[in-house]
């Protein structure tokens, strides 16, 4: 049977999915299954009436086994062998582009005020994007071929029933359907002279000396130094600082600038009335504090902030700004691998972007504590953050002696350990250059022990010999198997404590420093890691069951 759009034309939304279901060829109509009911019920309590929308998908053709991945292919060779086009950066089959084509009119023909995409076959289909955890509440200008219309992005029901904790967010996202559009007015100074940096710099001294001023502040850095500071004293109004330039050698100012530019950094950022606010705020002041020798007085972290409200969700800005800004298009792709090809300007955009998010979802953060009654809470976390600081800066003191000495102990244990597995096994060897062999390990499993399949979770039936496998095997098979995977599976372990914790380097003055981030953990726990400079590593995570 052939499935056709449904709903009113015109409509004021128009909703696309990706591909129908069994359901949908039988009924001839889109959305009528488990998904399509759940969807119904998402819109109304998102405040958009059904009967307001039209339905339709990319494509109208069931694909094979109900999986949309069957209409694209992953490589040219492929693409190239079964007939498929290169669009919008994917091999694509026939079946998708006629869909695409017949979307176009579609639109057309509905006028609808926003297109509602649903999963990443539709972020793609109308944007050319993909990723559709990262593009999610993005209100973005959809484009195909010549027709341009406002498009926002979120989770398909269908994944939404999947993982049930996706639910809220997509209902976050489908609220800003009916929310003004247009994207914010900014105010950025990106290419201060220096006269233009001091006066914005003097202005904000001038306020601090008659009461609270907030400020969120933002760095950017690269080869582990500072290469701009960012200030935002509004959701609207920033001003980027650079101190590297790749337009000039010396840097973006002489000398003595950039010394008077620290120092009126230093009087802002250390000043009584100064209300800073940050995200993730200990990475910057690691680098204030190294590079500077400034300690910033940190007031608001918006990433606390949200781990004490919704702990176990997402903490990025880029998701922050999803949940708690009243404009939100991600961005966050616009720098991740920064190309001074594409010149510094966009850099320094950037930065002001993140200290304007920061200010706007910490205003909206501070009504989310109150409602939760989280005050006391909140309060206590940045405590503890200002301690966990303390802590990085500071470092641990080591035995050296002790710690050689494991190591040294760990050594023997692990050369015991290989020799008996090779006496074992016997001529077959587990080993390589580096360790127990990924590859060797699954001959092992699956041809010589014939062991049962184990696959890695979340990547379909990708066959795996990886330590959860090896765990599992140790409760379930034959006791035959048990003593040889029991000492694989120690000797893993073994390594991984050895290199990570017995021979982790020191530090310059023999101490120990990490970064320890108080947000790292659902259970509140603090967790640990590399520092903002490459120092360090996880120093306190006890290996669970027997590892």
């Amino acid at each position: 049977m052939i499935v056709r759009p449904r709903g009113p034309q015109p409509a004021k939304f128009l909703v696309v999915g990706e591909a129908p279901g069994k359901q949908e060829v039988t009924a001839g109509l889109p959305f009528v299954g488990q998904s399509g009911q759940e969807l119904m019920r998402m819109l109304t309590e998102s405040g958009i009436a059904p009967d307001e929308c039209r339905f339709t998908n990319v494509t109208m053709q069931r694909p094979p086994g109900n999986k949309i991945d069957e209409y694209f292919r992953t490589s040219k060779k492929r693409g190239v062998e079964d007939g498929a086009t290169f669009h919008r950066g994917k091999w694509a089959m026939s079946p998708l582009l006629e869909g695409i084509e017949a979307l176009r009119h579609e639109i057309i023909e509905t006028e609808p005020q926003i297109v509602l995409g649903l999963g990443n076959t539709a972020l793609w289909a109308c944007t050319g994007e993909w990723g559709i955890t990262r593009w999610r509440g993005s209100q973005m200008v959809g484009q195909i071929d010549d027709i341009q219309f406002k498009f926002l992005p979120t989770y398909h029901p269908a994944g939404i029933m999947r993982r049930w904790d996706w639910r809220w967010i997509a209902l976050e996202d489908l609220k800003r359907a009916n929310r003004h559009w247009k994207e914010p007015n900014y105010d950025f100074l990106i290419r201060p002279s220096f006269g233009d940096c001091i006066a914005w710099l003097d202005k904000i001294s001038s306020d601090l000396s008659r009461g609270k001023v907030k400020l969120a502040v933002d760095i950017e850095t690269r080869t582990r130094q500072i290469a701009c500071v960012g200030l935002a004293d509004s959701d609207r109004h920033a001003i980027c600082i650079p101190i590297l330039c790749m337009e000039t050698v010396e840097g973006y100012w002489s000398v003595e600038e950039e010394l008077n530019v620290v120092l009126k950094l230093r009087e802002i950022l250390t000043h009584k009335n100064s209300h800073i606010i940050g995200q993730n705020f200990i990475y910057d002041m690691q680098y204030f504090a190294r590079q500077y020798g400034i300690r910033s007085r940190l007031v608001d972290d918006t990433m606390l902030k949200h781990h004490c409200a919704m702990p176990g969700t997402p903490k990025g800005l880029d998701f922050l700004s999803s949940i708690y800004c009243r404009y939100h298009r991600y961005w966050k792709d616009e720098i991740k691998e920064w190309d001074n090809r594409i010149g510094e300007e966009q850099l320094w955009i950037y930065n002001c972007k993140d200290c304007v998010t920061t200010f706007e979802a910490n205003e909206n953060l501070d009504a989310v504590i109150e409602a939760f009654e989280l005050k006391e809470q909140y309060a206590f976390q940045m405590r503890t953050n200002a301690t966990a600081f303390n802590m990085m800066i500071r470092g641990v003191n080591v035995d050296k002696g002790l710690k050689a000495r494991h190591s040294v102990e760990l050594h023997e244990v692990l050369i015991q350990l290989r020799e008996w597995l090779d006496n074992i096994l016997s001529p077959f060897t587990i080993f390589g250059p580096k360790g127990v062999s990924s590859k060797k390990m699954m001959t092992l499993a699956y041809q010589i022990f014939k062991l049962p399949q184990k696959f890695v979770i979340g990547k379909g039936r990708k066959l795996t010999a990886n330590k959860d496998a090896v765990e599992e095997w140790c409760n379930s098979v034959e006791p035959i198997f048990r003593p040889v995977l029991e000492a694989i599976r120690e000797f893993r372990s073994l390594g991984v404590y050895k290199s990570t914790f017995a021979d982790s380097p020191l530090d310059l003055d023999g101490r120990f420093r990490c970064s320890i981030n108080v947000s790292g953990a659902e259970t509140f726990r603090f967790s640990t890691s590399k520092d903002a400079f490459g120092f360090g590593t996880n120093m306190q995570n006890i290996p669970i069951k027997k590892e």
